[in-house]
Parts: structure tokens; sequence; C-alpha cells
């Protein structure tokens, strides 16, 4: 399945967007975190299968999965839409959280996984998964 999959980069703290094919995903026990995220995917143009593992900071991975390409880009560090916050500022989640929670409403875009802990649908997947 097509997904764009929205995490924290890890260079600086902004979010940023992977298009890639989902293979699978599941929550496990990974070193210490007992709830981290592992993503199985082909990113757009590739054709090795990667496995990224997403651990939580906070009690859960900041992680958004949503179907399809060409979803809305988040604010970048070096391109035309630019946040007015510093890296690894929490106001970067909650500026993208803002943008992102109404471009899915209106375009009713399909959420595949979301793990921000702020809405619905993190609490209907971990009880699936129980």
């Amino acid at each position: 399945m097509k997904v764009t999959i929205y995490s924290k980069s890890e260079f600086m703290g902004n979010i940023i967007a992977t298009e890639t094919k989902l293979k699978s995903f599941t929550f496990r026990k990974y070193a210490q975190y007992p709830n981290a995220l592992e993503v199985v995917h082909t990113p757009k143009r590739k054709r090795t299968t990667y496995r990224k593992i997403y651990t939580p900071v906070g009690g859960s991975p900041d992680i958004l999965i949503l179907e399809g390409w060409n979803n809305p880009e988040p604010a970048g560090m070096f391109t035309g839409n630019v946040s007015t916050h510093l890296s690894f500022d929490d106001k970067w989640q909650s500026d993208f959280d803002k943008v992102i929670d109404k471009e899915i409403e209106k375009n009713d875009l399909k959420v595949v996984l979301d793990t921000r802990g702020h809405d619905k649908y993190f609490k209907a997947i971990r009880e699936e998964k129980v």
C-alpha cells in the first residue's frame, strides 16, 4: 500500500515526510522501549525493503501514516514553507498537528496509523493490537 510516513527528524527535530510502500508495522519491545514501532517498507523509487524502528519519547513514537502519496508537505528547515520555531522545539509538532489535522478533515485523507497521542486514531489502534 502506498503511504506517506510523517515522523520527527533525527537531525534537527523538524517533521519529515517519507513516501513509501508499506509492507507492515508492529509495536514491539526494542532495547529499553516496551512499545517501539517497527515499520517494514520500500521507499519510493527504491527496490530494497527497509526496516525502521521508531523509538518512543515520552510514551509512544510520534508517527503519522496517511494512505497515498502527494500528501501535504510539513514545514521545512530550508524550504519556502518554513516554521518560525527553533529546531527541536515542541512547537514544530504542535504547528504540524494543527495543519495536518485540518488537511485530513478537509481532503478526507485515510489515516493508517496515528500515534501522536492527541486524537481518536491512536486509542483505536492500540485496542486492535491487544
